[in-house]
């Protein structure tokens, strides 16, 4: 079966990618699984779902009994990430939590550069100095994850949450931070106990088509 026809029959989808041997490239066909059943062959939608209200419980406690904000929107789209598609390098540990670290910092750090790190958001009003900002805080976000090879799409919201000055405070930053980490881990036990042993930190060697192909059969 090609690779093509993989495609077409197994059931989700799968994205296909070269495959690093040595120093090189070679054309052998690999895939990494997309939208699958777990690892047990249990219905995703059902455990994503289930999953994801568990994730997002614990964190919302930790927000409720601090007051601090270790839930903020970008999370949404992380927890999403971490469950539905765990193979996926950007669902790995080392993609989330330096993208989501990067774009506090970027976010940050355009706050600094255009003298609105003490300035309350105005979502009704957004100056000049903050379309800057929100510019600045986006373009060097995606450059540097993608520069270190590390990209994870919702750290371009947090860094966009950062620099309209929603989260801005330095303690805050940090909470963002910790709660990053807090959800990766509690994400890796899950996918865990759902049969997942992916690696702790990096994203998982993409497989060769055959193993795929008993997968799917």
């Amino acid at each position: 079966m090609s690779a093509t026809a993989l495609v077409a029959n197994f059931r989700g989808g799968i994205q296909t990618y070269p495959q690093k041997r040595g120093l090189g490239w070679h054309d052998g066909a690999v895939v990494v699984p997309t939208f699958v059943p777990d690892a047990r062959g249990r219905d995703l939608s059902v455990w994503t779902g289930l999953i994801v209200d568990v994730l997002m419980l614990v964190i919302g406690l930790m927000a409720a009994v601090t007051h601090l904000p270790w839930v903020f929107p970008s999370l949404g789209a992380t927890v999403f990430i971490l469950i539905a598609v765990p193979a996926a390098p950007p669902a790995s540990s080392r993609n989330t939590v330096c993208a989501h670290l990067i774009g506090i910092a970027c976010g940050a750090l355009a706050l600094v550069i255009f003298g609105l790190f003490s300035t309350p958001p105005n979502l009704a009003d957004v100056t000049a100095p903050r379309v800057g900002a929100i510019a600045v805080a986006c373009a060097l976000t995606a450059l540097v994850t993608l520069h270190f090879n590390v990209p994870h799409p919702p750290s371009l919201a947090t860094t966009l949450i950062v620099s309209l000055g929603v989260i801005r405070a330095p303690r805050d930053l940090a909470v963002m931070a910790m709660s990053v980490v807090l959800l990766v881990v509690i994400a890796r036990i899950a996918n865990y106990l759902r049969g997942y042993r992916l690696p702790l930190w990096g994203a998982p060697a993409a497989l060769p088509v055959s193993v795929e192909i008993g997968r799917a059969q």
